[in-house]
Order: structure tokens, then sequence, then C-alpha cells
């Protein structure tokens, strides 16, 4: 059987729609749920968001798979957020600051599997 792709400079926003609900359906987590682990500071998330971030990009990951920013209203300010994959999550743990304890201990557990 054959199969003919046709290209032309035409894309279908409901396809895009499509494509990106694919994407969207592996990202389960929130960033600012990271609280609970001790990243409390927005500073301090947004510098591991980054980190992570460059984790994928340097692994030549997708990041648009494992993070997308999202916008949320809360008391009428609106704050970034971002919903992660497991392991956008689990880069973001391992990349924020060392001097949160559940940050060492994680680290330190890795090590010592390895």
């Amino acid at each position: 059987m054959n199969v003919v792709i046709y290209h032309s400079g035409y894309r279908n926003a409901m396809l895009d729609r499509v494509g990106e609900s694919v994407l969207d359906r592996n990202l389960k987590y929130l960033a600012s749920e990271l609280s609970g682990y001790g990243i409390e500071s927005g500073h301090e998330l947004k510098q591991a968001v980054e980190r992570a971030m460059q984790v994928c990009q340097s692994a030549e990951l997708s990041v648009r798979s494992n993070f997308k920013a999202i916008y949320v209203c809360i008391e009428g300010q609106l704050y970034k957020d971002w919903r992660l994959s497991e392991l956008g999550r689990n880069l973001i743990l391992l990349n924020a600051s060392p001097a949160n304890p559940y940050v060492a201990r994680l680290q330190l557990e890795l090590l010592k599997r390895v």
C-alpha cells in the first residue's frame, strides 16, 4: 500500500487542538503543588523549572511534552503556574535548591542507587 502525504501551508485549527490535547493528557501535575515538598518560594520554583527545561533541551527531549505554562487568577491576581508530566515534576524536584531537605535527600537517594 502506498501512502501519499500532501502538504500545504494550511494548518487545520481543529487538528492543532487535537494535537495539543494529546500532549496535555500527560501533564497531570501542577508546579504550585510542589510547595508540599518545601518549594514555596516563587523564585526558587522559577529557577528549578528553568533548569528542568534545560535538562530536557540538553537531552533533546520535548519541553512541550513535559511543561506547559498556564495562568491562574487568585483573588484578582494573575499567577503563572505550570502543568507538568511526571518527568517534568521529578526534574523540578531534582533541580530545586539543595538547601531544601527533601531535595537533598532525593539527590542522595538517587546517587546511592547508581
